[in-house]
């Protein structure tokens, strides 16, 4: 639950300057997001410029050089 309530807390903070999109609508945003591993690259698929607006205001860059999955 502690892990929880920090990932609430940033998330908070991130949106609170986005006018129009609370928390629930980030969320619901990112799980539209398709990240899949392709001979060892991490590749974002299935965005719309919205959503990558969006990350990009919440300091959330998709290309694929600035994924850091292992």
């Amino acid at each position: 639950m502690l892990v929880s309530a920090l990932i609430f807390s940033e998330m908070k903070e991130a949106v609170k300057d986005i006018k129009g999109k609370s928390i629930q609508d980030c969320l619901l945003e990112a799980r539209m997001l398709k990240v899949h591993k392709q001979m060892n690259k991490w590749n974002v698929t299935n965005y719309l410029k919205n959503q990558k607006e969006l990350f990009e205001k919440l300091g959330v860059s998709l290309t694929v050089e600035n994924l850091l999955f292992t």
